[in-house]
């Protein structure tokens, strides 16, 4: 079986980002995060411009991967690594910190009340968002 897709519209970005999360938070605003070992962040960014308005510079030895968002949280993990970091949706500061049992972190989602995670096998993971302890895998 074959798709195809029409192209509807292209928006300007950062040719340098190595995009690993990517969601749409409405008003025209990104959150993004980005990998590569000291350039990964976690960034809000101008839909309309490509302009990156925010920003938040990871550890130099943490590669960034999965973004989502839940309330005022964003919640992120990391490729290669049991760690996550929670930051707050308007000023980037770091919330918190956690350790997960995915075997590396690569996706991340939510459907309002959990969070599902990915570790570039056929497994997704459910973690509570408050207590950051895992629910089935």
């Amino acid at each position: 079986r074959f798709y195809s897709f029409d192209l509807v519209r292209e928006y300007p970005h950062d040719p340098e980002a190595f995009t690993q999360g990517l969601l749409y938070a409405g008003n025209d605003t990104l959150f993004e995060s980005t990998g590569l070992y000291h350039q990964s962040s976690v960034r809000k960014v101008d839909l309309q411009t490509g302009k990156v308005l925010d920003q938040h510079q990871m550890d130099g030895h943490m590669f960034g991967e999965g973004l989502t968002l839940l309330d005022d949280r964003l919640f992120q993990v990391t490729w290669l690594k049991n760690d996550g970091f929670i930051y707050d949706r308007h000023n980037f500061s770091k919330r918190e910190s956690f350790t997960h049992k995915m075997r590396d972190g690569w996706g991340l989602a939510t459907d309002g009340k959990i969070l599902f995670g990915s570790d570039g096998t056929s497994k997704l993971y459910q973690l509570d968002p408050i207590s950051l302890e895992g629910i089935l895998s």
